[in-house]
């Protein structure tokens, strides 16, 4: 068809407008005849996608791209079991409980010459490194830029063996060790790579003389050749002379071989003038034809020319601009793409150039001259005039017989080569791998929470950060006074925790708090507190942690920068009552919801000791992370004192002390019963204290009630009372007593 006709014919015969043209034209002429949509030449595709197939051929980069790389080396997917401590008695399972985190190493080769350096790198599409920055991500990474000396990787040594791994020597590639993968859904992600070589940005002369010594090509001349590029890649399965027609559709350059030689020049702006009366010269003195012009129809030429590239300013992502002949209405759409980096502007001025170059050369003009214009060759830029009409001419073709020199060639004006356009990337789409800053976390030891096993010994760990950025930390404890230290869990979702700018004054717990209004400030300001209406609160709605005490809040009212003011509070739930005076400013502000809490299961001898704790991010290392102190008391664990305490004295000047239960379970209504024991026996301890506080008797009980006889009493004090002060409590198999129900009575 007429594509490879016109391509062979302007590859062949060494015409500067390059195959490239010829193939424009030839496309449209298939175009025309077949009937069918545009022609297409696109390598663009092939950088993006991370590939690991045997053989592959690794790219040539030259100046800033971005490339996906070939892998060359894996480990595979290592999964690592890891403890997160162990229940107790009655705990989960009765053992230790294991989590599954996964990570790989692996080597991807990137260029197949020496770079500069690895700048920002993405995975999966989401910016994981900065420039010259750590990884987001956890996992160490080692840069082999292509040196003639580098060394063989370490890590792959130690799997595959001394003397079994290459060194890679002249080939540019990055080592991965460990690279976590919760975040790619326990997969290796598609890794790119913003790759430097050249300083960043190369010489267009020096590019083809390095693809010109990779091929063998030796002939070839680029001392007028001026452009700089951002970035180019060119692999094995294009040639040389498809690199180079790339390289001059992106940039305003020709191409012209003369002979065995290549040269690559600028595009010519001045012409020689070639007056009207030295056309048509003939070897028998005579006047010839002056000047033979033949044309292309308009129909056989592309109407629309779009260009593929890579974009800097959307991260080097493929992107297209193109260009339109608005008055052509029959021709078709051609698309061109290379891995070429450059602005939106200059691939704009690229479409617009080739096109009108294109269509400039629809008209070719042969003409005969004297020797006296031998120095003219292939490449050069004329121009004269025939029966009033101007002729342009970038030479094509010379030929020299008996002393005249033919020149054919298609019309160029200089004019299409620069053209003074706008254009734009499109929508920003750069992102930025923002750390995420502070972790702020606390450690909880509250109540039982609903829907949660009663038996197991845990404590709460909530984080979270500073901005919307932060995602995940990993708590870790220490059993020897910070020597070594154990992975507990990780948090990955923020928490909205905060602290108190404002004390809270005494309540009751038996009513609505509309006294106190205290205002917490967020640690994170993108994240928000609501209102809710007190049908919801009594379903568990806005149940928070205010230093010891868990509260519930029907109104947020926002003062702006993650500040609220909290009002209509139910105090003292879940059994914290005891905490309700026990504020102050500063109190820890915790939102207790199952998506930002974490349970750490641990075990009945942690009660009563007081360990270290680090809580680390991704980018941060244990080593540089200081420790919390936090005291495990089991509370979710300890029966919640009993309420309703009454005393009265009977007419035997006996006492009789009845209180009710309270259960850590059965927060539900339910008719008709009362609320489930939660205990494995209902026991009780009540003690009988003196004036002074001390325990003048203590006895243990299986009901809800004692008589405290008159005999009891007289041998406890010497005398039958007139008053009376108990501490009664709840008994867990477990870890014994239970929150005290301590109340004094007066008897008239």
């Amino acid at each position: 068809m007429a594509t490879d006709v016109f391509g062979i014919i302007g590859t062949n015969i060494g015409g500067p407008i390059g195959g490239f043209i010829g193939r424009l034209i030839g496309g449209a002429i298939d175009t025309a005849i077949s009937g069918g949509g545009g022609r297409s030449s696109s390598r663009v595709e092939g950088l993006a996608i991370q590939g690991s197939a045997y053989g592959s051929p690794i790219p040539l980069v030259f100046g800033t791209l971005r490339i996906a790389g070939n892998v060359i080396w894996s480990d595979g997917v290592i999964e690592h079991k890891e403890s997160e401590g162990s229940g107790g008695k009655g705990g989960p399972g009765g053992g230790e409980s294991t989590i599954n985190r996964y990570t790989s190493s692996f080597a991807v080769a990137l260029s197949g010459r020496k770079i500069d350096r690895i700048d920002r790198i993405w995975a999966d599409g989401k910016l994981i490194r900065e420039s010259d920055g750590p990884l987001s991500v956890g996992g160490q990474m080692r840069v082999y830029l292509g040196d003639e000396d580098q060394e063989v990787d370490p890590v792959i040594e130690s799997i595959l063996g001394v003397g079994q791994v290459p060194s890679y020597r002249g080939i540019a590639y990055v080592v991965f060790e460990d690279l976590e993968l919760a975040e790619f859904a326990n997969r290796v992600p598609n890794l790119t790579f913003e790759i430097v070589a050249d300083g960043g940005q190369a010489a267009l002369a020096t590019i083809v003389q390095e693809l010109a010594s990779i091929g063998d090509i030796d002939l070839v001349d680029t001392t007028s050749l001026s452009p700089i590029i951002t970035g180019f890649a060119v692999d094995g399965s294009v040639t040389f002379r498809e690199a180079v027609d790339d390289l001059s559709i992106y940039h305003d350059v020709l191409s012209v071989e003369r002979g065995r030689l290549l040269i690559m020049k600028d595009v010519p702006q001045q012409a020689v003038l070639i007056p009207e009366a030295d056309l048509g010269a003939r070897s028998d003195q005579q006047q010839g034809q002056a000047l033979e012009s033949t044309r292309i129809q308009d129909w056989e030429l592309p109407s629309e020319l779009l260009v593929e590239y890579l974009d800097p300013a959307r991260d080097y992502q493929t992107n297209v601009q193109r260009a339109r002949r608005l008055l052509s209405r029959r021709g078709g759409q051609l698309k061109h793409g290379a891995n070429v980096a450059i602005s939106a502007q200059d691939a704009k001025a690229a479409a617009e150039r080739n096109l009108n170059v294109a269509w400039t050369a629809r008209e070719t003009a042969t003409f005969s001259l004297t020797a006296s214009y031998l120095a003219l060759e292939p490449g050069d830029f004329v121009t004269t005039s025939y029966d009033g009409v101007s002729h342009p001419v970038l030479v094509e073709e010379r030929r020299l017989s008996d002393f005249i020199v033919s020149l054919s060639g298609p019309h160029f004006a200089s004019e299409n080569t620069v053209a003074n356009v706008l254009a734009d990337s499109g929508a920003d789409i750069t992102q930025t791998a923002a750390s995420q800053g502070i972790t702020h976390y606390e450690l909880m030891d509250v109540p039982l929470l609903p829907g949660e096993n009663p038996s197991a010994a845990r404590y709460l760990y909530a984080a979270g950060g500073e901005n919307a950025v932060w995602r995940s930390a990993t708590l870790f404890e220490s059993l020897d006074s910070e020597v070594s230290f154990t992975r507990k869990t990780s948090s990955q979702v923020q928490a909205r925790i905060g602290f108190m700018e404002t004390g809270i004054g005494f309540a009751g717990p038996e009513l609505w708090d509309e006294i106190n209004r205290p205002i917490v400030q967020l640690y994170n300001p993108s994240l928000s507190l609501e209102s809710m209406p007190e049908i919801a609160l009594f379903n568990g709605a806005n149940a928070v942690v205010v230093g010891g005490e868990v509260l519930q809040f029907r109104e947020a009212y926002a003062l702006g920068s993650g500040r609220y003011e909290l009002r209509g509070l139910l105090r003292g739930r879940l059994g914290t009552e005891s905490e309700i005076s026990n504020h102050s400013v500063g109190d820890r502000f915790v939102f207790l919801e199952p998506a930002g809490l974490a349970a750490v299961p641990t075990n009945l001898g942690h009660i009563g000791q007081s360990r270290a704790y680090r809580a680390v991010g991704p980018l941060e290392s244990l080593e540089n992370t200081s420790s919390a102190i936090f005291a495990f008391k089991g509370v979710n664990l300890r029966p919640l004192s009993p309420v309703h305490v009454r005393a009265q004295k009977l007419l035997s000047g006996d006492v009789r002390v009845d209180w009710t239960r309270r259960s850590r379970l059965g927060a539900e209504w339910i008719d008709g019963a009362d609320a489930p024991l939660g205990e494995e026996v209902e026991s009780y301890e009540l003690e009988v204290l003196a004036p002074d506080g001390s325990v003048l008797r203590q006895v243990n009980l299986s009901a809800t009630d004692y008589v405290y006889t008159l005999a009891q009493q007289q041998n406890d004090f010497g005398f039958g009372i007139s008053w009376l002060h108990v501490n009664i409590y709840q008994i867990s198999a477990m870890v014994g007593r239970g929150a005290v129900a301590d109340h004094q009575f007066e008897f008239l």
